[in-house]
């Protein structure tokens, strides 16, 4: 073997080592890239769920507020309590039944209003102490159980006279409540309780909510063995238990979500702690990719006390084939990449060595720099939304950080906007993702043509964009500098307003809204709670009207 095979041959298998390595490097941090995507996606959604869940919560317990300050609603359960009390207790006798009879038809105008207007599904008032069932209005025949053991956020609120709000699972129906006590006199909340009154209403209509902004699939699983332990089976029978037999489901946004459940790793619901959050994404059986976050479910006893563990888990679920595909692109495209600079480095070594050592140096270094160009086109991909071009986000993260600390440096501001293409997921089922995809491109193209040489923008994920703006902050120019921002941001909502986007349907062109959110950040504060902050001020935006800028 020749000394110029020998080298060819040594040279190809280094080669062959630094593509093998690229390729495996390039895999590795797409991989990592979309974790964090789905890591930010799961995160995101579970504290929206928070905030509606409080949110419902807090309207419950003034619901409940206002029916125990209606004095005739108090006189004639004071009334019927005592007629329980001397008639033995328990669902009492002719007395008790005929103040039942008239709290009931007292109710029932306010309670179709309320069920109409506020989704409730419970409206029930219980005997102290501890928990005596009096009157369920939403199941007026069930009555004079006692639940002391079940209800004890009820045991709670007649016990120190404290109003109380939480997820607590019933006879009939689990539900969110809100709980106040009732004592002798209305105002006067001296003395022990003599009953609670509590209303409540179920996890289904805040999934709708949160399934119609988040454009997500969610559903609410509660434990079997809780559920057999505290319902009635009469009731019990009327939810579906998933094929895994140790979940049943409460609430869900999706006739399929069952299915996608019954898929999901087991792990995503094994005990763990009251915070923690599991992601996992999987194909499916019809080539779908899903991607599934878990946590676990927060009821009264465990929130309060930390005792009894959860009583079950809040799902949600997306469609990420989309994401997947593009994914599994770029690491074919690296793969491709590797290849053709791989032959295209022997082409160049072959022709290098047959024409004399003395030149070998040379062809050397510019395959070299063919790597090195071939490195840096795959950098950029790697930085940037396969979709729009625009900045991914852990891209937009890193640079960010970097123009924070120089700014900083140079009396400059920063400013976060947060913007969202409004009623979105209509355009993607009227149209389809094709069409869709492209008004998120032509909205992508309109920011960068829009925004200051200077400022950041990037693709935050799905129809949402992230923008990193810079301006003044001396005394003097403060109110330059907010003025500046209104203008970048109302400037940038007018210039996507005047969009016209050509499509290839009868309806010729679509025209799109954002809203956006936009705050300063303060001093040394972090990006993330900026963007936090953007984020509360793009749903304010959204919740009123959308097709406008917030500014906080």
């Amino acid at each position: 073997m020749s000394t110029s095979t020998r080298i060819f041959l040594a040279v190809s298998v280094f080669i062959i080592i630094i593509d093998s390595l690229f390729v495996v490097l390039n895999a590795f941090f797409a991989r990592e890239a979309l974790q964090q995507h789905f890591d930010s996606w799961g995160d995101d959604r579970r504290a929206t769920y928070s905030i509606l869940r409080d949110q419902t919560l807090d309207t419950m317990q003034v619901l409940a507020e206002i029916f125990s300050r209606d004095p005739q609603l108090h006189a004639l359960f004071i009334e019927g309590r005592d007629a329980v009390i001397s008639e033995g207790g328990g669902p009492g006798g002719e007395e008790a039944a005929i103040f039942r009879t008239a709290l009931l038809k007292r109710l029932q105008p306010a309670w179709t209003v309320a069920r109409r207007d506020f989704k409730l599904r419970q409206l029930h008032f219980h005997i102290g102490p501890a928990s005596l069932s009096f009157l369920r209005v939403h199941q007026p025949d069930h009555y004079g159980d006692r639940m002391d053991n079940l209800r004890h956020i009820i045991v709670d609120a007649t016990a120190d006279g404290q109003r109380r709000s939480g997820f607590e699972l019933g006879r009939i129906y689990s539900g969110l409540r809100g709980v106040v006590p009732i004592f002798p006199t209305i105002g006067k909340h001296r003395g022990a309780a003599i009953g609670a009154l509590e209303v409540g209403t179920s996890y289904q209509p805040l999934l709708e909510i949160l399934e119609y902004h988040t454009g997500s699939d969610f559903a609410v699983l509660l434990k079997a063995d809780r559920v057999d332990r505290a319902m009635w089976d009469q009731f019990r029978k009327d939810l579906v238990t998933l094929e895994r037999d140790d979940l049943v489901v409460e609430a869900t946004t999706s006739k399929c979500i069952a299915r996608v459940i019954n898929e999901v790793p087991s792990n995503l619901f094994e005990g763990r702690s009251q915070d923690q959050l599991q992601i996992a994404h999987f194909q499916r059986a019809d080539d779908r990719w899903i991607v599934v976050a878990t946590w676990p479910l927060e009821d009264y006893l465990s929130r309060t006390r930390s005792q009894g563990g959860t009583p079950g888990f809040v799902a949600v679920c997306d469609d990420v084939t989309g994401e997947m595909d593009a994914y599994q692109r770029r690491l074919a495209t690296s793969v491709i990449y590797a290849i053709v600079a791989f032959l295209a480095l022997e082409i160049v070594l072959y022709f290098a060595i047959r024409n004399g050592t003395r030149h070998l140096q040379r062809r050397v270094e510019a395959a070299t720099q063919s790597i090195r160009d071939l490195n840096s086109a795959l950098k950029v991909r790697a930085e940037t939304d396969s979709l729009t071009g625009l900045l991914n986000r852990t891209t937009f993260y890193a640079i960010a950080e970097e123009t924070r600390h120089r700014v900083q440096q140079q009396a400059q501001g920063l400013s976060v906007a947060m913007i969202d293409i409004d009623h979105f997921k209509r355009i993607n089922d009227h149209y389809g993702h094709v069409i869709g995809d492209q008004v998120i491109r032509a909205i992508a193209q309109t920011l960068r043509a829009t925004v200051r040489d200077g400022d950041l923008v990037c693709r935050y994920g799905g129809e949402e964009f992230l923008l990193l703006l810079q301006h003044p902050v001396a005394r003097d120019e403060a109110l330059e500098a907010s003025s500046t921002l209104e203008a970048v941001a109302t400037r940038i909502h007018a210039a996507v307003s005047a969009l016209r986007i050509p499509i290839d349907q009868p309806d010729a062109e679509i025209r799109v809204t954002v809203s956006v959110g936009v705050t300063e950040m303060h001093g040394d504060e972090a990006l993330e709670c900026a963007i936090n902050r953007a984020d509360g001020l793009l749903y304010a935006a959204k919740r009123g009207g959308r097709n406008r800028v917030v500014r906080g």
